[in-house]
């Protein structure tokens, strides 16, 4: 017989397939009807035979159906549980998750996974546990290069998970005054949002990042302002000594461990928008779970006017965006 059935291979299924590979755990079997892989079966009827059977989706939508094509298997809801979300970090977590599980035996943990709630609320505390507790280092340049190295393609904006976010920052400059917003972009990336920012008429903007292959692609984005980005390293300088109305610093705070200190550099009565997530992707050093997080961590630092919330596929994952003051 087989151990554990994974049902539904999307980020979700590997995911949890990757936690139970780094727990050296056998015999599993994994379906999707709609993946087009040959290593993997497409019929669900393989499924009943497993002990335990995960179905790892972040759509609630697919969660239920996915229920209701297994019960006309008479397969048995007790054995049945749910992975709704990449709960597992294993780029942080892979050398060190065995020592978070007080049992490594594959028979005891689908005892423990079966006796645990539909949601899975037992593993879940394991896994946010593990990652808590593991020491994350932010990465440096080189890695950043590499990662837009392996994708130059340049792509429309609008097509991107960000753009309600930045339209979001958008009515704040636009509000204030095209001619007058004054904006220095932390961490501009592949200059998406300065792209943005071009097209809708602005004209006084500065984006620095301590990428080159960023840079380079900003540049090649928006050929007119190339000479609006510079390669710098915030982190080096110890203060921004020049005046702007608007400081951005979209999805940098997450990744570098010194983020009081970007903050610190700030002059008082700037003001700045910014985004954090509340999910670990590579390269983020923590996360922030909701608003109440965000303000506890910078309350010292910003006065907060007001907050976005960004929604990203499935239930769980969601970008904050806020709009605040420097003290």
């Amino acid at each position: 017989m087989s151990e554990i059935g994974i049902f539904g291979f999307g980020n979700v299924g590997k995911n949890f397939y990757s936690l139970l590979l780094d727990l050296d755990f056998k015999n599993i079997i994994i379906c999707d009807e709609y993946l087009n892989d040959s290593t993997i079966q497409h019929n669900p009827t393989c499924l009943k035979g497993c002990k335990a059977i995960i179905i790892c989706t972040a759509k609630k939508d697919l969660k239920e159906i996915f229920l209701q094509k297994l019960l006309k298997l008479s397969i048995q809801k007790e054995k049945i549980r749910f992975y709704m979300g990449c709960f597992y970090i294993p780029y942080w977590l892979k050398n060190n998750i065995k020592n978070y599980f007080d049992t490594l035996n594959q028979i005891l943990f689908i005892n423990n996974i079966l006796s645990d709630t539909p949601n899975l609320t037992r593993l879940q505390k394991i896994l946010k546990t593990a990652i808590n507790s593991t020491t994350k280092t932010q990465k440096n340049a080189a890695f950043y290069d590499r990662v837009y190295q392996k994708d130059k393609s340049i792509k429309n904006y609008k097509t991107s998970i960000y753009y309600p976010g930045w339209e979001y920052a958008c009515k704040i400059l636009t509000e204030y005054g095209i001619n007058n917003a004054n904006i220095l972009d932390i961490g501009c990336g592949s200059g998406d949002f300065a792209q943005m920012l071009y097209e809708k008429k602005f004209h006084q903007y500065k984006g620095i990042d301590f990428s080159i292959q960023a840079l380079n692609i900003a540049k090649e984005k928006t050929p007119l302002w190339k000479n609006h980005f510079k390669l710098q390293d915030i982190s080096k300088i110890s203060k921004i000594s020049k005046i702007y109305t608007h400081i951005c610093i979209f999805e940098v705070l997450e990744h570098i461990d010194e983020d009081f200190s970007i903050l610190e550099k700030i002059p008082s009565k700037t003001n700045i928008i910014a985004s954090v997530p509340n999910f670990y992707s590579q390269g983020h050093v923590r996360i922030f779970e909701n608003q109440e997080t965000i303000i506890s961590r910078y309350n010292h630092l910003l006065f907060f006017k007001d907050f976005f919330e960004l929604e990203l596929e499935g239930d769980r994952d969601k970008i904050f965006y806020f709009n605040a003051v420097k003290k």
